[in-house]
């Protein structure tokens, strides 16, 4: 039931609209406990590589609470749960993917500062500030969702209730320095405090420093400067002359010779000063009581908006890595293991740090009845690679991590994923390699069942092959008789024969080239393949008289076609592989002639297109110069009869400016069908209810609602219209070549809209109860610039084109200007018999700068 669900070409919209009441009616709060609630030990996966893909992912996250969270990815086997989040990867991965701004939600751990508010501490001026910022990341954070929410649903829902607090952050900023130091503006009191404090300062220092200028003081003086101790200004006296200068003695120094002393004249303004510095302490202690207190308030608010945005931080980092490894989401399959041009992420992150670096792909497939897929092929060619990465996909699948895999891939939801690979041999514990294998084999197998993985790599390999074999087969028949789905790699060929005549076994191998001796590390489905022990020894420099003994007596040994035959298919398969690459690079060649082409011809359309569009606009503008001309000798003749003597050379002025309009739209349709994109007529059988096609004569894209003989009904954008067979073409791309235009429809749809009245699927202008078209080039006239005059004949112009071509409303672009231009449009408008009401435009339509017109049928 769920294969085919969530594909890679599959947008947003379409995931949402399929899974709309199952995915995002899943409690946030419940799929944020799932994935960062528990402990999750990655030591039992080490021999798949998860911790250093988590690692991988961890490393973008900006948050170290989130990156710990990304160690710490459970391994959930629920389908809906896994689904979502995908969805919400597949959502943010748009953003990043359309050069959207990457959200950066940093957060620092603030439980024990936020246990410290509570309980009455009072913070210092950097631990407010660290809570100013993380607001601030709360409300940031939820700014950039809410924008995105139509796109993103999902995540949206997340951001939604995080509660910004904008007016505690803001008074915390505003309270304090960068450096943690509060400002004077903290309080009104706090202002007035320590600017008493400074004026009587200011003083204390200018009378010390008058009494550094006397002569008597400057006799008993050590060195003529003035100092503080305990916060009170002194004056060093030599310790002779204590008795001849009248003050308070604060300290001596070391050697005794100095003695540190307040003049009596200045003890009161000290005890002055001392009394403000005192009470702007307490004030400042008050004040940082105060945003303590309120800070302590919020504390389960601070706890909860961070678990949303570590989470928010957490699902950008998987996005980021899956797009820098060119990941996929794949499908969500029952059984069936279908991985194209699969990729180890960590190989792939290598190369996308450095390109010139080798990245092999491989298709892995495996699919009922086949429930076991068997490997064989020479040592260190990457059949262990090949297992290991199929295990890491599983992991991956299980956490909701993209893989690093082509489109259209596939992968179960296991519950259990055993990996039995490498050496577990313990000399301490005296236990083999055998040993340890079987230990933890015994271990597994009573819980595999239909929704276990079994990887194992070699087994059996630490004993006698003849005994080992029959182990091998034992054990791939009892995992399939309990419908696990296993991958198994080996060298001994009797388990490749065995792979090869049984119906629920599928080999594969990995290639080795014999002419330059090196494992090519590409995965062959359908085939064994030979160890190639011989060839990888003499590479490695084994003595040729070792080789040459051992070749021999397995010649003598060998019994069995299945060498030779796999030999055979090795050879088939290097030619078929060569022919296959030929193939491609012509491919690539005519694909690349095809576009050069193209582009020449795309050139040359331009050019003469634009060359004719000058000339047609020069004719235009002057027919509308001898418009105005005759209205305004029109006007005249209403003063006098001056213009009726002329009738005659008017009707040939009429005339002549009629034949150079024909010539006009005869030319201008010449340039739109040159400048039109190309157009292919679509087969009959093809053209049936629910297609989408070109329609011709708009050179617009459209979808068939119905067909009546050789009569269509389509949908065009909110426009049904009839099309003949002949006017039906291939759909045209559709990668959103106007932005613009997609953003205007999407604030459009945000827009207050009304439903039609007659159940069509129109948009109805909620102020005029309208029909109300999306704004494009073809319904919007721009006068911006022109003279009244000519700006009235203009729209005169327009408006009939949009009569003729049975458009049932326009958009009027004047600007504001001094306001002329747009009075003079308005009142036109007002008495045009073409038209039946219009409004000024709404703020995404353009404002008061623009007006929206509907015209009579």
């Amino acid at each position: 039931p769920f294969r085919h669900t969530l594909r890679y070409e599959c947008n947003t919209q379409d995931i949402m609209r399929i899974f709309s009441t199952s995915l995002s009616d899943i409690n946030p709060e419940t799929l944020m406990q799932r994935f960062v609630a528990t402990e999750s030990d990655t030591r039992h996966h080490e021999n798949l590589d998860w911790p250093e893909v988590l690692e991988a992912i961890a490393s973008r996250c900006h948050s170290e609470e989130a990156a710990n969270d990304v160690r710490r990815f459970p391994q959930l086997s629920d389908h809906e749960i896994v689904m979502r989040r995908y969805a919400e990867v597949r959502e943010i991965m748009d953003f990043f993917d359309l050069s959207d701004p990457v959200i950066s939600i940093h957060l620092v751990p603030l439980d024990e500062i936020l246990a410290h508010a509570e309980v009455g501490s009072i913070l210092g001026g950097r631990e407010l500030l660290l809570c100013a910022a993380a607001l601030k990341t709360f409300r940031e954070t939820r700014q950039y969702f809410m924008v995105r929410r139509e796109d993103a649903p999902l995540t949206w829902q997340y951001a939604e209730d995080i509660e910004p607090c904008a007016e505690l952050e803001k008074r915390l900023f505003a309270s304090f320095t960068p450096d943690g130091e509060l400002v004077d503006e903290a309080s009104p009191e706090l202002a007035h405090l320590r600017e008493r404090a400074r004026r009587l300062n200011d003083s204390l220092r200018t009378r010390i420093e008058s009494k550094l200028g006397q002569s008597d003081v400057q006799q008993v003086l050590q060195d003529n400067y003035f100092t503080l101790r305990e916060g009170r200004y002194v004056l060093p006296v030599q310790a002779q002359y204590r008795n001849r200068f009248s003050g308070i003695v604060h300290a001596t120094s070391a050697s005794g010779q100095t003695v540190f002393v307040e003049p009596g004249d200045l003890v009161e303004l000290n005890n002055a000063l001392q009394i403000a510095v005192f009470d702007t302490k307490a004030e400042e202690q008050r004040v940082l009581q105060k945003l303590t207190k309120e800070v302590g308030a919020r504390r389960q608010h601070f706890v909860t908006n961070t678990r949303r945005c570590l989470y928010l931080d957490a699902l950008s980092a998987v996005a980021q890595f899956a797009l820098d490894c060119h990941c996929h989401i794949p499908d969500l399959s029952d059984h069936e293991i279908e991985l194209y041009q699969a990729r180890h992420p960590l190989l792939a992150l290598r190369r996308f740090a450095d390109p010139e670096s080798v990245l092999v792909a491989n298709d892995i497939l495996l699919a009922p009845p086949a429930s076991a897929l068997v490997i064989s092929g020479a040592n260190a060619g990457g059949k262990t690679v090949n297992l290991k990465l199929v295990g890491l996909f599983a992991l991956m699948v299980k956490a909701g991590i993209p893989l690093c895999a082509g489109a259209s891939s596939a992968m179960p939801v296991f519950d259990d994923v055993f990996a039995d690979i490498g050496d577990d041999q313990s000399i301490a514990a005296n236990i083999s390699t055998f040993s340890a294998h079987v230990q933890s084999l015994a271990h597994a197998l009573p819980f595999a069942d239909e929704t276990s993985l079994f990887l194992l790599d070699e087994p059996f390999s630490g004993t006698d092959p003849e005994h080992a074999s029959p182990l091998v087969m034992a054990l791939l028949r009892y995992l399939h008789a309990r419908h696990v789905t296993t991958l198994v790699t080996t060298h001994f060929e009797n388990v490749k024969a065995f792979a090869l005549d049984m119906d629920w076994t599928q080999a594969a191998c990995v290639t080795f080239n014999m002419e330059t001796m090196r494992p090519t590390y590409k995965l062959s489905l359908g085939q064994p393949g030979s160890s190639a022990a011989f060839e990888i020894a003499t590479q490695h420099g084994l003595p040729l008289e070792i080789l040459k003994d051992a070749r021999a007596q397995y010649d003598e040994q060998s019994t069995s076609a299945l060498e030779t035959a796999i030999s055979k298919l090795s050879q088939q398969r290097v030619i078929l592989d060569e022919a296959l690459e030929k193939a491609r690079e012509t491919q690539a060649e005519l694909d690349k002639a095809k576009a050069e082409t193209e582009k020449l011809r795309e050139e040359i359309r331009a050019k003469v297109a634009k060359a004719l569009g000058k000339d047609l606009e020069s004719v235009s503008e002057h027919i509308a110069k001898l418009k105005n001309r005759i209205r305004k000798l029109r006007q005249k003749s209403y003063q006098g009869a001056t213009f009726a003597k002329s009738g005659e050379a008017r009707d040939e002025l009429s005339q002549a400016i009629s034949d150079l309009e024909t010539e006009v739209h005869r030319e201008q349709a010449a340039v739109t069908e040159l400048t039109a994109p190309p157009f292919s007529k679509m087969p009959e059988n093809e053209i049936k209810p629910g297609a989408r096609v070109q329609l011709h004569q708009y050179h617009k894209n459209a979808t068939i609602l119905s067909r009546s003989g050789n009569r269509l009904t389509l949908q065009l954008g909110v426009l049904q219209v009839h099309a003949n067979l002949e006017d039906i073409g291939y759909p045209l791309p559709e990668d959103d070549a106007n932005p613009k235009i997609t953003r205007y429809l999407k604030r459009m749809n945000s827009a207050p809209h009304a439903a039609a009245e007659d159940g069509s699927n129109h948009a109805v202008d909620e102020s005029t109860q309208l029909p109300i078209l999306p704004q494009m080039s073809e319904n919007t006239l721009d006068l911006r610039g022109l003279a009244s005059d000519d700006a009235i004949e203009k729209t005169e112009f327009f408006l009939q084109s949009m009569q003729m071509h049975n458009q049932p409303m326009c958009y009027i672009i004047h600007g504001h200007g001094t306001g002329v231009l747009k009075n003079a449009i308005r009142n036109f408008l007002s008495k045009s018999p073409l038209i039946s009401t219009t409004r000024p435009g709404q703020y995404y339509e353009g404002g008061d700068g623009a007006t929206l017109a509907w015209l009579k049928k």
